[in-house]
């Protein structure tokens, strides 16, 4: 029951945030980053203590400060921006991004060999499940760790499905991604995932 009505409060706000511009939608994301930046002092330490041991000692405290204001804004609206983001037609999302390097992407797919795309879990990944399929027309899919709420998870495979990306849950093992990259498909790994 409790999995039910989370989904339903989910699909409430969801409605409210498709109601409006992806523009307003990330900003009230970024909104929130600033607040939860604030008010969750411990996740705030988490993200200053990951940045030291990324830059080590090249960047100030204040440097630091700010680059871990500016990931809890970017994180906040990109996680709300995702709602927005899997409601949009082909044209709108095609309108709503600048892509750079696709020549890259094509010159993978020119030969008869599978590709795996390792992606980072820290970006907008709800959009690259739904521009990728844009810009070949290999299959596509992507590794992912099921959400305990199966009334979401239906729905995020259902999302990043639409317009034809497959989702491979990590735990069922990988033959079908395997099979994917034998027949010259791509497979998308989020950087972060064991």
């Amino acid at each position: 029951m409790t999995d039910r009505l989370v989904h339903l409060i989910y699909r409430g706000v969801e409605a409210v945030l498709c109601m409006f511009p992806l523009r307003i939608v990330h900003g009230l994301g970024e909104t929130i980053g600033r607040i939860a930046w604030w008010v969750a002092p411990a996740y705030r330490r988490i993200a200053t203590r990951n940045l030291c041991i990324a830059f080590g000692g090249e960047l100030s405290r204040d440097e630091l400060r700010n680059l871990s204001r500016a990931h809890f804004r970017t994180l906040c609206g990109n996680f709300l921006a995702s709602a927005k983001i899997a409601d949009l037609s082909r044209e709108e999302i095609r309108a709503a991004v600048t892509i750079e390097g696709i020549e890259g992407v094509h010159r993978l797919f020119d030969g008869e060999r599978g590709s795996i795309f390792v992606i980072s879990h820290l970006g907008n990944w709800e959009l690259i499940a739904q521009i990728f399929p844009l810009l070949t027309d290999r299959p596509l899919g992507t590794v992912y760790q099921r959400l305990s709420n199966p009334h979401m998870d239906a729905e995020l495979r259902s999302k990043r499905s639409r317009l034809g990306l497959q989702t491979f849950e990590r735990k069922q093992g990988f033959q079908a991604a395997m099979k994917m990259l034998r027949e010259g498909g791509g497979v998308g790994v989020l950087m972060d995932q064991h």
